[in-house]
């Protein structure tokens, strides 16, 4: 069927896209756990991560090695200090379900609406250097996006309050 082909190759980019943005692995397979199997997300990630002289099975390929390449590669994650303070934050208090970027599951700082209606952490979906948007394709409605971000004044309030 050329239509779930299409949404294979579809959720196949939007995988290869969250990885690429820093979101960890087990993050990903959890998102797309009733979409795409869990080994073909791990394919994904080799071929992003893995060294590309080395084959599929060979012993630098394992998942652990694989975890470590994927942590060297998002080390602009841990320069990122809007990034490294949601996450501190969220490992120190509770924050409520809805004031957590359901992505990266830190608390947001700024929060934003993207064209599908999902909320999400400005800095999850805008690449600080360009301004644009990390995603072609939302990750929870498969929707293509539109460009614009919009902030939610509600949501920013509710931040400042739970701090």
């Amino acid at each position: 069927n050329s239509t779930e082909a299409k949404a294979i190759e579809e959720d196949a980019v939007l995988v290869e896209e969250l990885l690429s943005a820093g979101v960890s692995l087990e993050r990903t397979v959890e998102l797309f756990r009733n979409r795409i199997d869990e080994t073909d997300i791990n394919r994904i990630a080799r071929k992003l991560f893995a060294p590309e002289k080395a084959p599929d099975n060979a012993p630098s390929a394992s998942l652990e090695n694989l975890g470590k390449r994927i942590l060297e590669r998002s080390a602009t994650a841990g320069r990122d200090e809007i990034f490294m303070d949601g996450y501190i934050s969220h490992l120190a208090e509770e924050a409520p379900e809805d004031l957590l970027d359901p992505i990266l599951m830190t608390i947001m700082r700024d929060p934003v609406v993207l064209s599908s209606g999902l909320v999400l952490d400005r800095n999850t979906v805008l690449d600080a250097n360009t301004g644009k948007l990390k995603f072609k394709t939302c990750p929870f409605t498969r929707q293509k996006l539109k460009n614009e971000v919009y902030p939610i004044m509600f949501f920013k309030k509710r931040l400042v309050d739970f701090k």
